[in-house]
């Protein structure tokens, strides 16, 4: 598994060499956060660019808009539009969405992302299959959608096992589309993490950052993680605390202790 850092602007140096980046659209108005991702040089595919949809920071756009993003920035992977705890309100802006994006003209039409939306597990195998029959209508053919778990289902009422559920779920119905870890979970994001490294394909996080922030370092026993409003804005990083904690979240998507 590889780890797409969510990156301050202040750190935005950070980012040079790793392999997949996760953009905010409540960041592109900053001109150093575009023109950091844009010079970055591409070979083999690589680095690998996902554009959010931003809902999780309350920032979603039109669908047009978010197509016109995704466009301007050559991005890789376009998150579809999500509804935080609805399988059918998702699957209904998802295909709203998918009514736009089979219309637009592109100059390389970005992947897409589809975000599991559940309340219980009786649902995951429902969304999965629309998920198949939403492939087959609009792209013509399976396995083309990246499958985007948030963390905060393994944060509710479903527990600290719902994504590694979700994955083995995904597998059992012979799905092989690429998988996306939305966050890294603050309930047993260590265990988690390290058990599907060789099963998921990326995860975004901006623990690292939000953790220095409050000289807080990431280790095994985990705890109670800080939250870091408006993080983005902040600048007063202990160098020593973000690297530790990037070099133990990449040891942990390794797979490694």
């Amino acid at each position: 598994m590889d780890v797409a850092l969510i990156t301050p602007y202040d750190r935005l140096a950070d980012t040079v060499g790793r392999p997949y980046h996760m953009l905010l659209p409540s960041c592109l108005h900053n001109r150093e956060y575009v023109e950091t991702y844009g010079s970055m040089t591409r070979v083999n595919g690589k680095p690998y660019f996902i554009l959010d949809n931003g809902m999780f920071e309350g920032s979603m756009v039109s669908n047009e808009r978010l197509i016109e993003q995704a466009e301007a920035l050559w991005i890789d992977e376009l998150i579809m539009p999500d509804v935080r705890g609805s399988m059918w309100e998702t699957i209904s802006k998802v295909v709203d969405f998918l009514r736009v994006f089979e219309c637009a003209k592109f100059t390389r039409a970005p992947k897409l992302g589809i975000v599991i939306q559940i309340k219980e597990y009786e649902e995951v195998p429902r969304f999965l299959h629309s998920v198949q029959n939403l492939e087959d209508q609009f792209l013509g053919v399976n396995e083309m959608f990246t499958i985007c778990i948030p963390r905060k289902l393994a944060e509710g009422p479903l527990g600290p096992r719902a994504r590694i559920e979700i994955v083995s779920w995904i597998r059992d119905m012979n799905m092989n589309n690429p998988i996306h870890l939305l966050g890294f979970s603050r309930e047993g994001g260590v265990y988690e993490t390290r058990s599907l490294s060789d099963k998921v394909r990326s995860m975004d996080t901006g623990l690292p950052y939000v953790c220095a922030a409050k000289d807080v370092k990431i280790n095994m026993v985990g705890g109670d993680f800080p939250e870091a409003p408006n993080f983005m804005d902040v600048t007063d990083y202990d160098d020593e605390f973000v690297k530790h904690n990037i070099f133990n979240i990449d040891r942990w998507a390794c797979g490694k202790l």
